[in-house]
């Protein structure tokens, strides 16, 4: 897309969205009649620039695409103005700058996701699950409840991981292969999410705990994910250890949460024998 077309779609894009939002919403006077009596709809761009409190005919440059100067704390006030969603507040970052916004729009998005999403892990095969940008478990199937004592997945998994007794014992190798892969996953986000309160305190336990803690100080690898990692998981479910490889990906509407697939194999020792 050039440049013209992207200043175009923007323009679209905002228009539509001014023109769907009632003064009478925000606290403004309606609009005066239109034409064959009808009141005129959404927020004109004199009124965008008295919610935005910015000088006359600031936002209407924006809109038309005048863009020099345009810092992301103005673009935030016209997104939550205009009640953005997601969705459209990537698309405003992407026509403007060229890439996704740092952060979402909305703090609550990426510690939900829509109810599809459940659907979408009970039609998988393999343990599927879903959780939020602080590993909250928000979704799961029954394949993935199977490989837990008494079919009970833990509400929050990094805890699982690093934390509990079942996760250090179920996470073969713990201590070489999964906590020096899964820590700096948990300071990635931590650094990406700071507002994000379950990692603020996720890291205070890591920190304070005597075996996680010392190893959490030490783990610098700049590993992000662990899409496509091959590792061995004792499967309480099946009674005994399998080889499980990681398939990742994001909810797009979701930013930060994660969808995650184990895809089961025989163990190397059961291979062997």
């Amino acid at each position: 897309m050039t440049g013209a077309d992207a200043t175009e779609t923007l323009q679209r894009i905002l228009a539509h969205k001014r023109a769907q939002l009632r003064p009478e919403s925000v606290g403004l006077a309606g609009r005066p009649r239109g034409g064959r009596g009808r009141r005129a709809l959404g927020v004109t761009q004199d009124q965008m620039d008295e919610l935005l409190e910015r000088s006359p005919g600031t936002y209407a440059r924006f809109e038309r695409g005048v863009l020099r100067g345009v810092t992301p704390e103005f673009c935030h006030a016209v997104a939550t103005t205009l009640r953005f969603t997601e969705m459209e507040w990537q698309g405003l970052w992407l026509y403007l700058f060229g890439h996704q916004p740092p952060h979402p729009l909305n703090p609550a998005a990426g510690v939900q996701v829509g109810p599809h999403w459940q659907d979408v892990v009970d039609n998988m095969t393999y343990p599927a699950y879903v959780t939020d940008q602080g590993w909250n478990l928000l979704a799961w199937n029954s394949a993935f409840a199977a490989v837990f004592t008494q079919r009970m997945p833990p509400e929050n998994t990094m805890r699982w991981m690093l934390l509990e007794a079942d996760g250090r014992r179920q996470l073969v190798d713990w201590s070489r292969q999964w906590a020096p892969l899964v820590m700096p996953q948990l300071r990635a986000a931590a650094q990406e999410y700071p507002d994000n309160v379950t990692l603020r305190q996720l890291e205070r336990e890591v920190r304070r705990d005597p075996v996680a803690g010392p190893m959490y100080e030490r783990a610098r690898e700049a590993y992000l994910q662990p899409d496509g990692d091959v590792r061995r998981l004792l499967h309480m479910g099946l009674g005994g250890a399998r080889q499980v490889q990681i398939a990742a990906a994001t909810p797009l509407g979701s930013p930060g949460a994660r969808l995650m697939f184990l895809i089961l194999h025989p163990d190397r020792a059961d291979a062997a024998a």
